[in-house]
């Protein structure tokens, strides 16, 4: 199973970067980018999952890291900040594997997130049913694709400029499962 940034995602930093680089010629104006290749779950702001164990995806054509034995891998933990003038971006990816069931992997995040306010479980929201979301003051949204049978998200943060997001896919007897934590600042 591969887990890749979403395309707006990538598109967003391919924007950010372009609007940076025509900024960047002006006088006093700093910008940049920095890739961290550890991120730790300090840096994601959830507790971790008692025995779980870092997940590296092997793949064959687009991964340039091997793990020794001739196989390509991904990294399991992945950070980024991008910057320039007052906006920043600053995005940490943590990816893990356990042999407890996805139930107990999932009622163990809700709680945690829950320390950030109302988590929005992905999993029971449908796009539709969160038409009235800024009745709710509730900025985060779900996807169609986060409705997958033996999958579950869960999103919480206290608005779309920073939130944190566990993505849990059955796998097996066990569940693969990533943590993000995403802030942006456009001050």
């Amino acid at each position: 199973m591969q887990h890749r940034l979403p395309a707006a995602l990538i598109c967003t930093l391919g924007l950010s970067l372009g609007v940076l680089s025509g900024c960047a010629a002006a006088d006093g104006f700093n910008a940049g980018i920095e890739f961290q290749d550890k991120t730790t779950m300090a840096d994601v702001g959830l507790p971790s999952y008692p025995g779980a164990v870092l997940r590296h995806d092997n793949d064959d054509e687009d991964s340039d890291r091997h793990d020794g034995k001739g196989n390509k891998k991904d990294k399991a933990a992945f950070g980024m900040s991008l910057w320039g003038g007052s906006f920043g971006l600053k995005l940490q990816i943590m990816k893990f594997h356990s042999e407890d069931s996805i139930d107990q992997v999932s009622d163990f995040y809700r709680q945690a997130m829950a320390h950030y306010g109302k988590v929005l479980d992905c999993s029971v929201t449908t796009p539709d049913d969160d038409a009235d979301r800024e009745s709710r003051k509730l900025s985060l949204r779900c996807d169609r694709s986060d409705r997958k049978e033996g999958k579950r998200v869960y999103k919480v943060g206290t608005d779309k400029n920073h939130f944190r997001l566990v993505s849990m896919q059955r796998e097996g007897k066990g569940v693969d499962f990533q943590i993000v934590n995403l802030a942006v600042n456009t001050d």
